[in-house]
């Protein structure tokens, strides 16, 4: 490409379908503005402003010298294709000047597959004939969830190289920052954190901070970057705060307009759903829960939040109003159709009935789910959320009938369940939440195998899980919950090996847990989760007489007593069945005398 070219054609134009890939081409929009300087990029949702819409698509390309081409799963489907050959398609349009421009050598054309599009799967035969150069002759390029960053920068990569365009000197440390945000909330992820939904929401929040970042001027960027640092070390109140100040500028838009705009309350409600998320990883549920309120205050419709609000009154204990929660959005989705939602207030009011005891009804709700999500993955097999959510309703369903004493049943749901993660993980062996639901998977049907004597079966399972779990801690040594589901899986190895007589092999399992154990410990030693696996190690090792000799038993026995005195009267240890049962066990070991 000339200089002249470079001078007066430095835009980059996004196509993309808002039905198929808008997400996806966010984040890519949101990553070229970084790249490349907000001014650069033009997307219709943000930059095509009043007007005819294709002489402001005319006039956005005219000024480009490089055009990206979003494509996603639905973008040439059955509904998508029939659109495409529309000549008065918007995308249609946008590819068709596009490819006009290319064939002058006036602009550059990157085909992108996202969400798991495959090339294979585009029916290239039946798009319009003037469609078919942008596959058949650019090269097309990918970005995988696995290695967006590494995919991201090929991505700019490329298009400096063809254009000339200048790449913004802060690129790498920008993806560095939102690298070690990721990591920083996992790490700082409190014990009472809720699962899918909340860590859901965790990731909306980065990508509110990512958006923020793009679109930000020159003066704002420093106190965005300490967010993200704070984020890094682990510190979310930083962030929560910037959040917080967006919001109560919003609220303040809010109560002063009597007819307020639809986007003012969307606004209010993310910022406000962005710092209850945050909230939730500090283990600050009352905080968390009044965000989330205001957040549905903002938007009553947002069920998302209102399905986060229901998880966080779960961990504060309220049954009854997380119920009455998980239900509302199981019946609103249901009355708009929104099968994905409705699932998930399903597994809500199952996990409600399930801290309640009643198990029947809790397994009448999770077989509800499973019911919806088994449509919804046949209906679209390549959708990984579906099947990853799937394999979730499996394994509810499991947990309760191992609760009920059926375990032949639970065995059955596990399988299903790990079938399913087989495939997943399989499909992309480097995604890490694919690889460690599969180790989950392989646990529990190893406790399963465990409750009939069936000890080789149960520890195949164990080591299959252990396998797994070795390579992610290998991968990334510093991720604690990795490290710690590996200390896990030493113990459970340990006490089969135990019950099959095998203590030289038992004690090498356990004391492979609590090296890991002690090193988690060491590193925080707030962490009360952490310091409780500790104990729980020393009293598997003192408790087994095959082991070694009393006096060593002693030791640990003794070791374990007083962790758990010192949290015990430090306030840190709650009425927790399962660490009661443990100081139990600890303090016969000590009555036997050396």
């Amino acid at each position: 490409m000339t200089d002249s070219l470079v001078l007066d054609h430095d835009k980059i134009f996004i196509s993309y379908r808002r039905d198929d890939a808008r997400g996806a081409s966010g984040r890519v929009w949101d990553w070229l503005r970084i790249g490349f300087g907000r001014e650069r990029v033009f997307r219709d949702v943000a930059s095509i402003g009043a007007g005819k819409w294709r002489q402001k698509i005319d006039q956005a390309l005219a000024a480009s010298s490089a055009c990206v081409a979003v494509i996603g799963r639905r973008w040439a489907d059955a509904t998508n294709l029939p659109r495409l050959q529309d000549v008065d398609d918007m995308v249609r349009h946008e590819l068709e000047t596009a490819l006009a421009l290319g064939n002058r050598e006036e602009l550059i054309l990157i085909p992108l597959l996202v969400e798991d599009a495959q090339l294979a799967q585009i029916p290239s035969d039946q798009l319009p004939e003037s469609l078919r150069p942008l596959l058949g002759d650019w090269n097309v390029l990918a970005l995988t969830e696995s290695g967006w960053d590494e995919d991201t920068r090929r991505l700019i990569g490329a298009i400096a190289s063809a254009t000339g365009l200048p790449v913004n000197p802060e690129l790498e440390e920008w993806m560095a920052l939102m690298a070690g945000a990721h990591q920083g909330l996992s790490m700082a992820r409190s014990a009472e954190a809720i699962g899918g939904a909340g860590r859901q929401g965790e990731e909306q929040a980065l990508e509110s901070l990512l958006n923020r970042a793009a679109g930000a001027a020159p003066e704002e960027r420093p106190a965005l970057k300490a967010a993200l640092a704070a984020l890094t070390a682990g510190d979310t109140l930083l962030a929560e705060q910037s959040f917080e100040r967006e919001l109560e500028a919003s609220r303040r838009v809010r109560l002063a307009a009597a007819q307020l705009a639809a986007s003012e309350g969307q606004r209010e409600a993310d910022a406000a759903r962005n710092v209850a998320s945050l909230a939730v990883v500090r283990g600050d549920l009352t905080k968390a829960v009044r965000y989330f309120e205001m957040a549905l205050e903002a938007n009553p419709g947002d069920l998302d939040a209102a399905l986060q609000l229901g998880y966080a009154w779960v961990s504060r204990g309220d049954l009854a109003k997380a119920r009455a929660v998980f239900d509302a959005v199981t019946n609103q989705a249901r009355s708009a159709g929104d099968q994905r939602l409705e699932c998930w207030g399903l597994s809500g009011s199952g996990d409600v009935l399930v801290a309640q005891g009643d198990g029947p009804g809790a397994l009448e709700a999770y077989q509800a789910g499973l019911a919806i999500r088994e449509g919804l993955a046949k209906r679209d097999p390549a959708n990984t959320q579906w099947q990853r959510d799937l394999s979730v309703s499996n394994d509810r369903i499991g947990d309760v009938l191992v609760a009920q004493g059926d375990g032949p049943g639970a065995l059955e749901a596990y399988q299903a369940g790990l079938a399913i993660r087989e495939g997943l993980a399989k499909r992309d062996p480097a995604n890490t939440q694919w690889q460690r639901d599969l180790s989950v998977s392989n646990n529990k049907i190893g406790d399963v195998l465990v409750a009939p004597g069936d000890g080789p079966g149960a520890l195949e399972a164990y080591q299959a899980g252990l396998a797994i779990r070795e390579g992610l801690a290998k991968r990334d040594p510093a991720n604690t919950e990795w490290q710690r589901d590996l200390s896990v899986s030493h113990d459970r190895i340990g006490d089969v090996l135990v019950a099959q007589g095998d203590g030289p092999g038992a004690l090498e399992a356990y004391q492979a847990g609590l090296a890991i154990a002690e090193g988690l410990a060491k590193r925080d030693p707030a962490n009360t989760q952490w310091q409780v696996d500790v104990a729980i190690s020393c009293g598997k090792l003192g408790i087994s007489d095959s082991l070694m000799p009393i006096a060593s038993r002693q030791q640990f026995l003794y070791r374990g007593r007083d962790i758990l005195l010192a949290l015990k009267y430090a306030g840190r240890l709650h009425n927790n069945q399962d660490f009661t049962i443990l100081f139990d066990q600890v303090i016969q070991g000590l009555a036997k005398g050396p």
